[in-house]
């Protein structure tokens, strides 16, 4: 009897586990981040009570993020757990450009694992002796294409408080996010209206933002060049009734130019009132325009916690303008239908577009290199100082009181989804991967069996099976996305993209075992093949 390979037989494990084992469907992992930062274009999230490690130092960052399951900035699917090795395994990148690729080792192990093909093609690889799928590749960033979007929610632990402004294409004061193509009403960058519908057209990038409507528009009219569409991070940003976690920041005075306001401030000034603490009384600082914002953002690629500010109109004091607190109004306009949106309680979330420490606003210092840039000339800075704090502002929303709800009775979760490629960045002052993007996970601990593919597979079929050199694929119920053949020693060999419930493959590769990985609209399906 001939003695198969090892790589053979380690293939064969891995095709029986698909035969009719509920047990075998792929699992996922729980991704920590060492290093780097991107998404490969999948919506990221943290795993339960991450965000605690927030508010136990004062580093306001999560150092080393762990991703929950299947939520990832890599694609890692367990094949067959029991061929994983027991303790720590690691990806690392060795560069973030088109041609860099990737290997992947056990920490203290001999045995290495390296990409068979760039981070630019970025190929499904399969990893038979370990029971292993990985896919790294490298995206665009904002691109004009609509791709860049990605899924983002807004979620209630409790009934719904918050309503928010939904932009429209109407042309009055609802049409506060300009994006599309619709002739003088809106601005360049997003032709095909990509960055109009998240979350209903509630949330948007402040680079695309009406600055010319009054009371409905978010953003200072100068310098908008200076911010750009790829600078937009995937952001949670949270609202909770529990004050430790609040965030202390500046509140922008955004009445009208027309209008008396408190002070006098101009439009995107500091509020001139004196700044309050949580409970909305004077905090004795003896400063000016200082409140706290009932929650706290974050950038889900780099763990950083984010400086936010909100807005108020002072002239609207009926509608809580002119308070100094974080509290919107449930109404909406007058009788007349001039704006009054709650009192203007805008939301801005801030990132650090140019990464230059002197010059731009930094991951979250209660609100100070804005307030500082802000207050600066007595209170009435100059346009110097007030682009230094614009060029970096990211997202935007508009919200109002629910009618007959009150404030903060619950937390809110509002997710922003976007795009990112890896890119180098460093997490901790001892570099470890060049900071470029290094990712590890623990063998002892794998999610559940992915749902979508265990529901996939019960309706795909491939015939004739063994074959010579043509085969058909089909799905009763979803369409085919792509489909991929791996060879006995886990190299990809053929790939085939498609979007079809049926497809026919013609194959141009010696006979033997093949593992056929297959996607569809419902999940990842696994089928041997036998090339005779």
């Amino acid at each position: 009897m001939k003695h198969l390979p090892q790589a053979f037989l380690t293939f064969v494990l891995i095709i029986n586990c698909f035969e009719g084992n509920s047990q075998t469907s792929p699992t996922s992992v729980q991704i920590k981040r060492i290093e780097g930062s991107g998404n490969m274009g999948r919506s990221l999230d943290f795993k339960q009570g991450m965000y605690d490690t927030l508010f136990v130092t004062s580093a306001n960052r999560i150092v080393h993020p762990i991703y929950d399951f299947n939520e990832g900035p890599v694609r890692i699917e367990v094949l067959d757990s029991t061929l994983l090795p027991a303790g720590e395994m690691r990806i690392a990148l060795d560069g973030v450009i088109d041609n860099a690729e990737w290997k992947m080792y056990i920490v203290g192990g001999a045995d290495t694992v390296y990409s068979s093909t760039t981070i630019g093609v970025g190929d499904s690889q399969l990893i038979p002796q370990w029971g292993l799928l990985i896919q790294v590749k490298q995206v665009d960033n904002w691109n004009e294409d609509c791709g860049f979007v990605l899924n983002s929610t807004i979620e209630h632990t409790g009934t719904p408080w918050l309503k928010w402004l939904a932009d429209t294409d109407y042309p009055d004061y609802t049409n506060w996010i300009r994006s599309g193509s619709v002739e003088g009403t809106d601005y360049s960058g997003d032709n095909e209206g990509c960055f109009e519908n998240i979350l209903g057209g509630t949330w948007g990038p402040y680079k695309l933002t009406s600055h010319a409507d009054s009371t409905a528009s978010p953003s200072w009219s100068k310098f908008k060049v200076l911010t750009d569409l790829e600078d937009a991070h995937s952001v949670d940003v949270i609202i909770t009734p529990d004050q430790s976690r609040w965030s202390r920041c500046p509140v922008l005075e955004i009445a009208e130019d027309y209008v008396p306001s408190i002070g006098g401030a101009e439009r995107f000034n500091l509020r001139m009132s004196p700044s309050v603490d949580k409970n909305g009384n004077p905090d004795n600082s003896g400063t000016t325009g200082m409140s706290w914002f009932p929650g706290y953002a974050v950038n889900l690629e780099t763990g950083e916690r984010l400086n936010m500010a909100f807005g108020e109109n002072s002239w609207l004091q009926a509608d809580n303008g002119a308070d100094m607190v974080w509290n919107p109004t449930a109404t909406a306009e007058t009788q007349g239908g001039d704006p009054i949106l709650g009192g203007g309680h805008y939301i801005y979330v801030f990132g650090h577009n140019g990464d230059v420490p002197t010059d731009d606003v930094p991951l979250y210092d209660e609100g100070q290199f804005i307030f500082e840039r802000l207050s600066s000339n007595n209170y009435s800075p100059g346009v110097l100082a007030k682009r230094h704090v614009y060029k970096d502002a990211m997202w935007v929303s508009i919200p109002m009181l629910e009618q007959g709800e009150t404030l903060l009775q619950s937390e809110v979760k509002i997710k922003l989804r976007v795009r990112k490629p890896y890119a180098a960045y460093q997490g901790l002052p001892a570099i470890v991967n060049q900071t470029f993007p290094l990712y590890s996970f623990s063998t002892n601990q794998l999610g559940t069996t992915i749902e979508e593919t265990v529901a996939a597979n019960l309706d795909v079929s491939l015939f004739p099976n063994p074959t010579d050199n043509q085969i058909t694929i089909q799905s009763e119920t979803s369409q085919i996305q792509s489909v991929s053949v791996y060879n006995t020693v886990g190299s990809l060999v053929q790939r085939s993209a498609a979007l079809s419930i049926r497809v026919q493959l013609d194959l141009n590769m010696p006979h033997g075992l093949y593992l056929l990985h297959i996607e569809t609209e419902r999940g990842m399906v696994v089928k041997k093949l036998v090339v005779k």
